[in-house]
């Protein structure tokens, strides 16, 4: 998480409106699809899962796709940055951050249930709480990435594609 700036903390206790098994059950979801690898058909169920998730809790989700050199040629990938409220990049203090696909392994199913399920079933159930602390939602932006996990092992090169294209993104334009 990145704090950019102290904010005044909202009245009442929001964390005893998080709901663990809510949590639980977005993970659930995302396991159910399958293994999330870049380009498959899970990581594009997930993705509309999230987006759905989010705007229910009237979040604005916007996808940031783009396209990189993997070990195992050009690959598309697509971020997904969720912001509350009309007010923009400008006032966001805080960046809440996952991802959301798997990694590749050609001799077992890997369903990604912890990495990274458990973050994002996070992240969606505090998006729900957050949004009903307005004022406190319309401070954070979501972000869940995709391609995190290296195609064969993680280096300069290969692994973190969403994250590091974001930063980029972020140096570049705010």
């Amino acid at each position: 998480m990145l704090a950019t700036s102290c904010a005044k903390a909202p009245s009442g206790k929001i964390w005893t409106q998080f709901s663990g098994d809510q949590a639980l059950a977005h993970v659930q979801r995302l396991v159910d699809f399958g293994p999330r690898t870049p380009g498959s058909e899970a990581i594009e169920k997930s993705r509309a899962y999230i987006k759905r998730e989010l705007q229910s809790s009237g979040w604005s989700v916007s996808e940031q796709a783009f396209t990189e050199n993997t070990p195992r040629g050009q690959v598309r990938f697509v971020n997904l940055i969720a912001r509350f409220g009309a007010g923009g990049k400008a006032n966001k203090l805080f960046l809440l951050c996952s991802h959301y696909d798997t990694k590749i392994f050609d001799t077992f199913r890997f369903v990604g249930a912890n990495d990274a399920g458990s973050s994002t079933g996070l992240l969606l159930e505090l998006a729900r709480v957050l949004a009903r602390q307005p004022d406190l939602a319309e401070k954070i932006e979501l972000v869940f990435f995709d391609g995190e996990e290296a195609f064969e092992n993680f280096n300069d090169t290969d692994g973190i594609y969403g994250s590091r294209h974001f930063a980029h993104e972020l140096a570049q334009n705010g």
